[in-house]
């Protein structure tokens, strides 16, 4: 039987990310990420989404592929998303990415993609993805991140930005 925890923030030893800092990403939507009816397919948001992570690691300073090198992958091990307005080929969109829960081996991350209306810069929400990703190894076991991303994340956070419970 699985064990379903109420309140999962509330487990001791998480840090919340307190600071609403967003990581900004351009994405070029190609036509071949679009269906029949000339909208981003929902499978192809997911590949957005990680082109958007890497450049959100790389800039923190931590490459995805560094920590593949080290054979350590973020698998996703939740994931809920919320579709509202479907992305066009040719919009102007942008990724936010921004941390919002560290654990020893497992972090939370929120992204939000966004169409900026290029006369005003207004941002409109199209959708928005949450998700647990757990530190695993090449065996598929869940490890601690490795400390130079999480120090990565608490510089780039700041020492307000981020709170223990």
């Amino acid at each position: 039987m699985m064990q379903v925890i109420e309140k999962p923030l509330d487990l001791p030893g998480t840090r919340t990310v307190v600071l609403d800092r967003w990581h900004r990403c351009p994405v070029t939507v190609q036509v071949a990420d679009t269906d029949y009816g000339g909208g981003v397919y929902h499978g192809t948001y997911f590949a957005l989404y990680n082109q958007a992570r890497d450049v959100f690691m790389e800039d923190l300073g931590v490459s995805y592929f560094s920590l593949m090198n080290q054979g350590m992958n973020l698998s996703v091990a939740e994931l809920h998303t919320r579709y509202l307005k479907p992305v066009r080929y040719g919009e102007n969109i942008q990724v936010l990415t921004r941390i919002s829960w560290l654990r020893s081996r497992s972090m939370g991350v929120v992204q939000k993609m966004v169409s900026v209306l290029p006369d005003t810069e207004e941002e409109i929400l199209k959708n928005q993805v949450e998700m647990n990703l757990v530190c695993t190894d090449t065996k598929i076991g869940a490890v601690p991140l490795p400390e130079k991303l999480v120090k990565a994340i608490q510089t780039y956070y700041g020492s307000d930005g981020i709170k223990t419970v």
